[in-house]
């Protein structure tokens, strides 16, 4: 995790259930957003973000906390600089690490020792892949940040995964390490890093990001200073070899050209990993731009500046620049960061056709309830009663574990101040909790097959499938739950 996301709502109580400053509740949220490294980041490397919204929480309403709303009202972002340094360190390093799979993969070589293969590749094939929440086993996690809709809690990790599963398929067609030795050098290396990450409790804990940091806006934003930094290192090795030229008194030389040429090949490179980079949301801007920074210096020929501190930084670096390639070599990666963008596209597209699906089954909610508002005259919180989904009662405060319905309180809510308020079905006139009927009619995987019905005992109501056919008529898309993923 890298940040420690804090987000305070305005939400209703019986004397104001419209919500609101004035008699409303304030309920907050707090969870941890992962980022997409190999291991949690320590509690002093942490973010702080706290964001302030004029809407209800999702434990008030139901909705699927993985659907921004709205921006914040207001915004603050905190964190120790004094721990930047550290931070990149372990950060950049594995990043860099599992380039160099992802890189050898691109661009195969004959002269790859054992000892590169098994200190990096089958670190990295390990450690891009496992469940970094619980330690569940290959093929076998089920967690919530490697399901079908994954992408979007963090679209980097998603990413950075997508490659590792790309070098694994082709590494398992390599004979070259397929030999009995290699497979138990690679069997013993997973074992050792499995057992370290458990003997250190290495694992992200808070759940994964409720509210995707990911948009257009966002990525463009960090996109300008990835432009902007590999530029400026551009024109600096310019710089730096005219410089040279001059101070030897000499002409510009083959020497000279190939130091033109690694710098390319480098801002190539640095081009495709600050991408992967820029989707993180597991960072702030004031984080990327410092892992950004550490990618840029080695842009700059090895002779012209201080080393970055960093092994797998420089080894990836020095790998990059002994790749021979028949193209220019501003252009060395241009194919993989063109399968990256394909990749992104690819999963946008996903995302899109679930979340319309869902936006779809909420306007059907809402043309079929009636919201509480301050101004109508409704009944005392006596007459309400109990919910019929979760029997418990409206306003009550939730349990942190799961109750016998739907209403549960999402991991880091603090609710202790009012619970579930409830809405009006509007054709038969029942009762019902908010979350609850939300839950039931919009996000319950079962409606694939049913029709929404009201949960009163012995009431007959239920949403025929006329409504779903008159909305996606109007609107030329089936709404129905169904693949790839439940929001």
């Amino acid at each position: 995790m890298c940040i420690h996301h804090v987000q305070i709502f305005q939400c209703p109580s019986p004397g104001n259930p419209s919500g609101g400053r004035a008699g409303g509740r304030t309920h907050t949220v707090r969870s941890n957003i992962l980022c997409s490294d190999n291991f949690a980041c320590p509690d002093s490397q942490l973010e702080t973000r706290t964001s302030q919204y004029d809407h209800f929480c999702p434990s008030c309403t139901g909705e699927a906390p993985s659907v921004p709303r709205g921006s914040p009202q207001s915004e603050q972002w905190q964190r120790d600089v004094n721990e930047d340094a550290a931070w990149a360190h372990s950060f950049v390093g594995n990043f860099a690490r599992s380039a160099i799979l992802w890189t050898r993969t691109a661009f195969p070589a004959a002269d790859v020792d054992m000892r590169e293969v098994s200190e990096v590749w089958y670190r990295s094939l390990f450690l891009e892949r496992r469940c970094k929440e619980k330690d569940h086993g290959a093929g076998k996690c089920r967690c919530e940040a490697n399901g079908p809709l994954g992408y979007m809690h963090n679209a980097a990790a998603a990413a950075r995964r997508h490659l590792t599963d790309q070098a694994a398929e082709k590494f398992d067609q390599d004979p070259r390490w397929q030999d009995g030795v290699s497979r138990q050098v690679l069997t013993d290396c997973h074992m050792a890093v499995s057992g370290m990450c458990r003997e250190q409790n290495l694992f992200f804990k808070g759940g994964v990001s409720r509210q995707p940091l990911f948009s257009a806006k966002f990525t463009l934003k960090r996109m300008d200073s990835v432009n902007d930094t590999v530029d400026y290192y551009l024109k600096l090795v310019q710089g730096l070899i005219l410089d040279d030229v001059k101070n030897k008194g000499t002409v510009w030389t083959h020497a000279h050209s190939l130091q033109e040429q690694g710098a390319q090949k480098r801002s190539s490179l640095v081009r495709w990993l600050a991408e992967i980079l820029a989707y993180d949301n597991g960072i702030g801007d004031g984080r990327f731009g410092v892992a950004l920074e550490r990618l840029g210096w080695i842009i700059v020929p090895p002779e012209f500046r201080n080393t970055s501190g960093i092994d797998s930084l420089e080894m990836l670096a020095e790998i990059v620049s002994s790749i021979i390639q028949n193209q220019t070599p501003s252009r060395t990666f241009y194919g993989c960061l063109g399968s990256l963008r394909q990749f992104f596209a690819s999963k946008r597209e996903e995302w899109h056709v679930a979340l319309t699906k869902y936006k779809g089954r909420k306007m059907i909610f809402e043309s079929n309830v009636d919201l509480l508002d301050s101004g109508d005259v409704w009944p005392t919180p006596q007459a309400w009663g109990k919910c019929p989904i979760c029997h418990e009662g409206f306003w009550d405060p939730p349990n942190t574990e799961p109750r016998s319905g739907y209403r549960e309180t999402p991991a880091g809510v603090h609710m202790s101040d009012g619970g579930e308020p409830p809405v009006l079905v509007r054709d038969c006139r029942h009762y019902v909790g908010r979350n609850c009927l939300f839950n039931a009619w919009v996000r319950d995987p079962r409606l694939a097959h049913e029709n929404p019905k009201c949960p009163e005992p012995g009431c007959k109501g239920e949403l025929t499938f006329l409504y779903y056919q008159l909305h996606e008529v109007s609107r030329g898309f089936d709404i129905r739950m169904k693949p790839p993923g439940v929001l």
